[in-house]
């Protein structure tokens, strides 16, 4: 993922160039790309605008209020997301040894090396390597606010609270994920309950990614990069907390 200033001086750097002179690069795919109304190419700002809703939920274009609105996700979406759930993994595998141990002996016996790890079947299937990486999620969720929704036309009625229509309404992701409603430990971190069949709890009310048509588009992706990323980590490395720090 880039930043706004990398992203807005590679458009610069490409804007004017001709279709069969660009690159191979995102950019260039989208420099050479034409509206579908219009028929012309997109402009800088347009492109800026494609840039943006690729980190977002939401596969068709968006109207300019909309793009707004989705742009203000950009600098928390795609590559903190998948850093921060990263780390949050191996801080907690560092405070619970047992949950640290099970996973270093599942991926070191499943991979002969460390080159063995890629994406792929073989570590989609690391079953307590997906459990341990559910439960970082769960317990420290890289977008833990509420996607906002717009109440339709007529008002709505939520846990018996009558809702204007135009108002934004939505569910902090944290704290559906930290109820003791559906997680009896909230604060404490459990793999084994991810090992358990897909429609009982917790999996009901895990939503790191959102849920429905507006989910995360880029979820798989970055679930393959957690597999990838912890799996290497766990096998090339063994670590373990400093003296005295062992406060979660």
């Amino acid at each position: 993922m880039v930043s706004l200033p990398d992203m807005s001086r590679r458009i610069s750097e490409l804007d004017g160039v001709r279709p069969e002179d660009l690159g191979g690069d995102i950019f260039s795919h989208l420099l050479s790309t034409h509206d579908s109304h219009s028929g012309e190419r997109l402009n800088a700002e347009e492109i800026q605008s494609e840039c943006q809703l690729l980190s977002v939920a939401g596969k068709s274009r968006a109207q300019p209020p909309r793009v707004d609105r989705n742009s203000s996700f950009l600098p928390c979406e795609g590559f903190d997301t998948v850093s921060s759930a990263s780390c949050a993994t191996i801080f907690y595998l560092a405070h619970y040894p047992h949950a640290h141990t099970r996973l270093v002996n599942e991926i070191r016996i499943k991979f002969p090396s460390s080159a063995d790890i890629e994406p792929g079947e073989k570590l989609k299937g690391c079953e307590y390597l997906n459990a341990c990486i559910d439960e970082s999620l769960r317990i420290s969720p890289p977008f833990c606010t509420f996607a906002p929704r717009e109440v339709e036309e007529g008002g709505e009625n939520i846990d018996g609270n009558l809702i204007p229509e135009g108002y934004a309404v939505g569910a902090s992701v944290y704290a559906i994920q930290r109820s003791p409603e559906y997680f009896p430990q909230p604060n404490v971190y459990l793999a084994e309950p991810w090992l358990t069949t897909k429609d009982s709890s917790p999996h009901s009310a895990f939503v790191p990614f959102s849920m429905g048509p507006r989910a995360c588009i880029g979820r798989l992706m970055a679930i393959s990069e957690l597999q990838t990323t912890i799996a290497l980590f766990v096998w090339t490395f063994d670590f373990k907390l400093a003296d005295g720090d062992h406060e979660v």
